[in-house]
């Protein structure tokens, strides 16, 4: 047997190898990147839209139909995807997740435009029929809810794929939110409160202008 030629050849095959595992550990690395920076942005766009929900079940047995539509479509245009990238966060989402696992990333954009198609729902036409505003309203918020929940569930799935702890630690964090969101409550009703005095004060100062 010829070393001469079979040093220069393992030579070859060992570079290959560890080109290929370096390749590997490097393309591993970066989706655990973006996976972790969905994950991130995922919680915080699921937790701005459960933040405004308390809210809006207390006021609306203090309202009227037609008053509690005007204040829903105001509270949701204002305290929800309040960045004004919001929607190319949206997108980088998919983007990402898609890349990576596309199965997942096909459910969850199904989801998300969803959900960006009913924050566009107005009831105007029913608000001042009550039976027909409140059908129509409970329908809309148990397909929301249900839309959290599978947001939900994708978001433990990926945080179990980027690691096992996270996964876990993900699962609890969730199961645990509604306490919390107790806490960020009173936060949530100021800020909306000190909004709806800020622009109340704009009409007033501008009709008093004119």
């Amino acid at each position: 047997m010829d070393y001469k030629i079979l040093i220069p050849l393992a030579g070859v095959i060992l570079g290959w190898a560890l080109g290929s595992l370096s390749g590997f550990f490097k393309t591993r690395n970066e989706n655990k990147r973006l996976i972790g920076k969905s994950i991130s942005q995922l919680y915080y766009f699921i937790f701005e839209l459960k933040t405004v929900i308390p809210y809006l079940e207390k006021v609306k047995d203090n309202m009227s139909t037609e008053q509690y539509e005007s204040h829903r479509q105001y509270v949701i245009e204002r305290h929800t995807l309040k960045n004004e990238n919001s929607n190319e966060n949206i997108n980088e989402i998919i983007d990402n997740i898609s890349s990576i696992y596309p199965m997942l990333g096909i459910e969850l954009r199904q989801l998300l435009e969803g959900y960006l198609a009913q924050r566009r729902m107005k009831f105007d036409s029913s608000k001042y029929e009550k039976k027909l505003y409140l059908l129509m309203l409970s329908t809309y918020e148990v397909h929301r809810d249900l839309t959290i929940d599978k947001m939900e569930e994708i978001l433990i799935k990926l945080s179990f794929k980027h690691n096992i702890v996270l996964g876990f630690k993900m699962k609890k964090n969730i199961r645990n939110q509604n306490t919390k969101l107790k806490d960020v409550e009173k936060s949530v009703i100021d800020s909306i409160i000190r909004d709806i005095d800020e622009e109340f004060q704009n009409v007033k100062n501008k009709n008093d202008n004119n």
